[in-house]
């Protein structure tokens, strides 16, 4: 079985991580779109055009599925076109909203805030969330700058007792030291895990695991090294 992962750039790492520590050995193929990177700051007309662009480059390939594994690409779902299945990170998010309690916060990018995809998934859910959009952060991560981000905390987040914590966009978990020593009591969660549990039981496993990456810009092979050493 082979399979893709698309994401911006190095934030769909936090569902390849996972899927590497859960021992799901497949072979993947890894793309990153961060000639485009952020989408967070991208209108929904752009949005659209930049992600069916990947989408059809990748449905040239065989794949089993590919995992759309940027939120802020989840919310243009219905405008996507694709004959691959495509399994959306959103849909573990919306997941996770409807075990939250009324002290949560979901963090996200400003384009996924725009949307209001999460705020109607707290509605349904009868949750009265804080949604908010620390738009310096996703770009930090791919910069390797945590510390940054964990500078720029107060600027965002004046509450500091929230119970739970939702990553909304996938590169949030790795700032996931900077949030737990911000918030040290509350409950970080990474939709991630949820997607890759179900990935685990509906798939099996091969024998060896393969990963190629590829993107439209500079290479994220270095990163994903690096990474992994931190993860590790």
């Amino acid at each position: 079985m082979s399979f893709a992962i698309f994401d911006s750039g190095i934030g769909g790492f936090s569902v390849l991580f996972e899927i590497i520590k859960n021992n799901l050995k497949n072979e993947i193929f890894y793309y990153a779109d961060n000639k485009n990177m952020p989408f967070g700051n991208k209108n929904k007309t752009e949005l659209i055009k930049i992600c069916q662009d990947s989408l059809d480059f990748l449905n040239k390939k065989e794949f089993d599925f590919i995992i759309i594994a940027c939120n802020t690409a989840c919310t243009i779902k219905d405008e996507l076109k694709s004959k691959i299945p495509l399994i959306f990170i959103s849909d573990y998010t919306i997941k996770a909203i409807k075990k939250l309690n009324n002290s949560s916060l979901i963090l996200c990018t400003q384009a996924t805030l725009n949307s209001g995809l999460y705020q109607k998934a707290c509605f349904d859910a009868n949750i009265n969330a804080n949604i908010i959009a620390p738009v310096e952060f996703a770009s930090l991560v791919e910069e390797a700058n945590k510390q940054k981000a964990y500078e720029l905390m107060p600027k965002y987040f004046v509450k500091k007792d929230y119970e739970n914590i939702l990553f909304a966009c996938t590169h949030y978990p790795f700032l996931h030291k900077e949030f737990a020593k911000y918030f040290p009591q509350a409950n970080l969660i990474d939709p991630a895990k949820l997607l890759v549990k179900d990935l685990k039981e509906k798939i099996n496993s091969a024998k060896e695991l393969k990963i190629d990456f590829l993107s439209s810009a500079n290479s994220i092979k270095e990163q994903f090294l690096r990474m992994q050493n931190e993860h590790n």
